[in-house]
């Protein structure tokens, strides 16, 4: 199914102003995070413009929080395999980029930037997917898709063992709040649904949360 909406999504363009985007590297980590999500999406979409300028994007992000640009060989595979229209390839080589940033970023004792990406991937993929429910809940019901209580906690206990100092940035502050607000809405059973105004909620909260780590100081 390929993924289409009316919403206007304020990360969803062919490329974004990434010179624009400033703060510690965890906001960085969390916007890899975004971009890689839309990248799937762009993938799911045959876009190829939008493709390549994720993987532009999360180049150029990687490179402010210091891993260079050697470092992640699998982004010139993307664009091979973009151009010859290998999209098993493509998908391959974005799970290659993600491993290659979480070698990176994440210690053997502190895995909270690791997890301030996966979050940042998490809440995109989640706004695609609430969306994609909520345009076809009349032909049919696909909420269920959204029940993941477990990862959640899992992923905001990992969040929270980074330094406090980190914890009150207001991007992942969020994030958090965020997690904490959606868990509750997806903990259902697996032959249950979640109603629509909840997966509104879901949408919602995630925009927000997006739109945090994005916002430029003018």
């Amino acid at each position: 199914m390929v993924f289409t909406s009316k919403r206007k999504f304020t990360f969803n363009s062919a490329s974004v102003n990434v010179d624009a985007l400033s703060g510690d590297e965890s906001r960085i980590d969390f916007v890899i995070g975004i971009r890689i999500s839309d990248a799937l999406i762009a993938l799911r979409a045959r876009d190829v413009s939008r493709i390549k300028a994720c993987a532009s994007d999360v180049k150029r992000l990687a490179a402010k929080v210091g891993i260079p640009e050697d470092d992640l060989s699998s982004l010139d595979g993307i664009v091979r395999s973009v151009q010859k229209e290998d999209w098993g390839n493509v998908l391959m080589e974005l799970g290659m980029v993600q491993q290659e940033i979480l070698a990176k970023v994440d210690k053997e004792e502190d895995r909270t930037r690791g997890m301030f990406i996966a979050a940042g991937t998490w809440l995109q993929g989640t706004r695609y997917a609430s969306d994609l429910i909520l345009q076809n809940m009349e032909k049919v019901d696909l909420s269920n898709w959204l029940r993941a209580a477990v990862w959640v906690s899992m992923l905001g206990d990992e969040m929270r063992k980074g330094d406090p100092v980190v914890l009150a940035n207001p991007v992942i502050k969020a994030a958090l709040d965020t997690l904490d607000q959606i868990k509750p809405l997806i903990d259902i059973k697996r032959d249950e649904n979640i109603p629509k105004d909840k997966i509104q909620k879901i949408f919602d909260l995630a925009t927000e949360s997006i739109n945090t780590a994005l916002k430029v100081k003018g």
